[in-house]
């Protein structure tokens, strides 16, 4: 059973700031946090604060959202970190089109099955 506010979508391409540096990654997006993977293993533990940055359809540059690290495991058969984000402090001119976005992408790809 899906217990979440909101749908989780795919989306390539996302900006990761972490503490030792940013990279760029591929995961899932919902209104209300990422969920992404990673190949290097940083050192991150839940907690830590990160910078999520991402284009948006409606922007014309990246837009970038603060957010806190909720979950970190490692996945030792892929030698991977999973790492789960929630957003804080979301600004409204980014919340609507991110929300918009979540939505759109969610119909498309049901609709698209």
């Amino acid at each position: 059973m899906e217990l979440r506010a909101s749908p989780r979508v795919a989306v390539q391409g996302m900006r990761i700031g972490l503490v030792d540096g940013s990279r760029s990654v591929r995961g899932n997006l919902s209104t209300g946090g990422v969920g992404f993977e990673l190949e290097d293993c940083p050192p991150v533990r839940a907690g830590d604060p990160m910078v999520v940055s991402l284009l948006l359809p409606e922007a014309d540059e990246p837009v970038a959202v603060s957010a806190i690290v909720c979950r970190v495991q490692y996945d030792e058969r892929r030698g991977r970190l999973l790492v789960g984000a929630r957003f804080v402090d979301v600004d409204a001119l980014v919340e609507c089109p991110l929300f918009r976005f979540v939505e759109e992408a969610a119909l498309f790809s049901r609709t698209a099955l």
